[in-house]
């Protein structure tokens, strides 16, 4: 095999996701390129090696086209490659790895090979080099030309393994894995069949965004931040279930708007409208109220007296973080164990300086926290750090799934994260209505004169008004262009969620793609 004289540092090898083996095209401009390239350097391959070598070039052509600095995570190993599941739709076979070896000694491909240590596995990373990069500058379609495959599974089914080391260490694993069709998997796939394909029509970006990407902030043992792809080949949703049990997860996944932070959806746009997140506070919480059937109408379910803490914002964030955890944690040792790494990782600067370095999050000190809380939620102390979060999350997303479908049901796009939605902003009051319906529907408990302010709330960045419709309300219909205070808040939200010529670029390059194929 053709070596290269190039090397790349750990650093810049884990920019890099995973091989897409789901994408495909029917546009007649890509089919040609394909068979172009095939002829011209592969004129002997056979109709297996011909279908690996597509999947190959339009991942790596998508790759290329949004970020030509990010590898490609691929597995060397044949039992990587199952032909017979559901999981692969295309039936991508061992043979794609002869094939990337055969572009690899063309000179196309660079590949770094992977390995397997004590701590932690590296797959080979591969990426474009300059030949295939210049095919790529010269193709005529467009990369909005290659899609998902329409059978891209969206109803997974994750496994609990714990195997035991020599020493007596428990390593977990959570392997995908296969299940009969039911009715119920059935109309959950045709749920997110509806729910894609109206993605596939939205245009999904961030307004304020120069670039199609967002850089995370690095850890301390990182040079640079991993980065986000704001693409519209990153909006693909689908559910996730557990432990190999139907009752267990089911929370909807995917979509780069689950990876950027509640600051940065505040900036994301539907089809270049702004938008809204409404999300319920405290779900769980209420859910659990609802398993004993009280509907819970008392103060901030995360205020209580830390001693240590003088700062009040600082006390209700640690124990908002403490509460929600003990929710999903088995144990009380595994509480405090995740309490002190979510701590250390996610504090907010503007708290850190009020939570006492000194405490060092001990058991004893997250325990006290712990049974604090309990005494001010006595009605569900028992359901806490007993591992009663899981099932919890499958109640969520059936509360999820009504309310998603409303939406589609009226071709409105709507973006899930788990207990918040972000649609565009005019429909924010019918979203908080379908919220309310939704929860009372699958809770079961009557939510009297619906919810209130510290039930849901509205995110928007840059306006502090957290009404439904003020738009609407501002506006007053007699005045020109809506009156005086209408205009001031539009100016005032043109200025902190900002519409950026890039942004405006991408969504005419969107329109105009949507338009052709519509043709």
């Amino acid at each position: 095999m053709m070596e290269l004289d190039q090397e790349y540092s750990p650093e810049e090898l884990r920019h890099s996701k995973p091989l897409d083996r789901n994408l495909i095209s029917h546009h007649p401009e890509v089919k040609t390129f394909l068979k172009d390239f095939q002829q011209a350097h592969f004129p002997k391959y056979g109709k297996a090696r011909r279908a690996m070598l597509n999947v190959l070039l339009m991942d790596l052509y998508v790759n290329w086209y949004y970020d030509p600095e990010r590898f490609i995570g691929f597995h060397r190993s044949v039992t990587a490659y199952s032909k017979g599941t559901r999981y692969n739709k295309l039936r991508i076979t061992r043979t794609i790895i002869l094939v990337l070896d055969d572009l690899i000694d063309a000179g196309f491909v660079f590949q770094q090979k992977g390995f397997q240590g004590k701590i932690s596995n590296f797959i080979s990373r591969i990426k474009a080099l300059p030949p295939l990069e210049e095919i790529f500058q010269v193709a005529s379609f467009d990369v909005l030309d290659i899609v998902n495959h329409e059978g891209r599974e969206t109803i997974i089914m994750k496994d609990l393994v714990i195997k035991k080391t020599a020493d007596g260490k428990e390593i977990k694993t959570k392997p995908i894995i296969d299940y009969e069709d039911t009715d119920h998997t059935i109309a959950m796939r045709q749920d997110l069949k509806g729910l894609n394909e109206l993605l596939q029509r939205t245009h999904v970006d961030l307004g304020n965004r120069y670039l199609n990407y967002i850089e995370r902030k690095k850890g301390k043992k990182q040079k640079r931040g991993s980065r986000i792809a704001i693409t519209q080949h990153n909006k693909f949703v689908y559910r996730v279930f557990n432990n190999n049990d139907w009752s267990q997860g089911g929370r909807y996944y995917g979509g780069f708007w689950q990876q950027i932070s509640k600051e940065d959806r505040t900036h994301l746009r539907l089809n270049g409208e702004r938008t809204i997140e409404v999300d319920y506070s405290g779900i769980h919480i209420m859910l659990l109220y609802c398993r004993k059937n009280i509907n819970y109408t008392g103060d901030d379910p995360y205020t209580i007296h830390i001693p240590e803490i003088n700062n009040p914002d600082a006390s209700r964030w640690l124990a908002k973080q403490v509460l929600l955890t003990a929710v999903n944690a088995k144990d009380v040792r595994t509480t405090c164990a995740a309490v002190r790494k979510k701590i250390i990782k996610e504090t907010p600067e503007e708290l850190e300086l009020s939570i006492p370095s000194h405490l060092g999050y001990t058991d004893n000190f997250i325990t006290f926290i712990i049974d604090r809380l309990k005494e001010l939620h006595p009605d569900i102390a028992e359901f806490l750090c007993t591992g009663a979060g899981i099932e919890l999350q499958n109640t969520d997303s059936e509360i999820a799934t009504k309310i998603i479908n409303d939406f589609v049901k009226d071709d409105v796009p709507i973006l899930p994260v788990h207990d918040s939605f972000v649609v565009p902003e005019d429909y924010a009051p019918d979203l908080r209505e379908a919220m309310r319906v939704a929860f009372q529907d699958v809770g079961q408990v009557e939510v009297a004169g619906g919810f209130g302010a510290d039930d849901v709330s509205i995110r928007n960045a840059g306006v502090g008004l957290k009404q439904e419709g003020y738009l609407d309300e501002l506006a007053d219909n007699d005045e020109p262009d809506g009156g005086a205070e209408h205009q001031e808040m539009l100016a005032m939200k043109d200025k902190y969620q900002p519409s950026t010529p890039p942004h405006e670029a991408r969504f005419r390059h969107f329109q105009a793609w949507l338009a052709k194929a519509d043709e």
